[in-house]
Parts: structure tokens; sequence; C-alpha cells
């Protein structure tokens, strides 16, 4: 059974996925601040799978 820690890490990368699937569906031409939103969220998607990777060693 996963930890509460796990499940929220979980949780937390499927909105950053929700996330990355909406800004693409958004024009080619996205400006500056929307491209560092992407940006953003690939890092938290990083931060998370490396804090599941700590808790597992």
């Amino acid at each position: 059974m996963p930890s509460r820690k796990v499940e929220r890490i979980a949780s937390d990368l499927d909105d950053i996925a929700i996330e990355i699937d909406e800004l693409r569906e958004e024009s080619a031409s996205a400006d500056a601040e929307r491209l560092e939103e992407v940006k953003n969220a690939i890092d938290r998607a990083g931060d998370a799978l490396d804090e599941i990777t700590e808790s597992h060693d």
C-alpha cells in the first residue's frame, strides 16, 4: 500500500501532467511567460521524482 507521501506526489504529478497538456494545446506562438510556466512544471515534476527516489533509498 503506497504511503500518503507517495500518493500526494502521484497526485501532484497528475496535476502537473494536466497543466503541461493544457499548455501544449495553446498557440504555438506562446510568449516567454507561458514557456516559463512549462519549464516550472517540468522542474516540479523532476523535484517530485527526486523526492520519490530519495524516499525509497
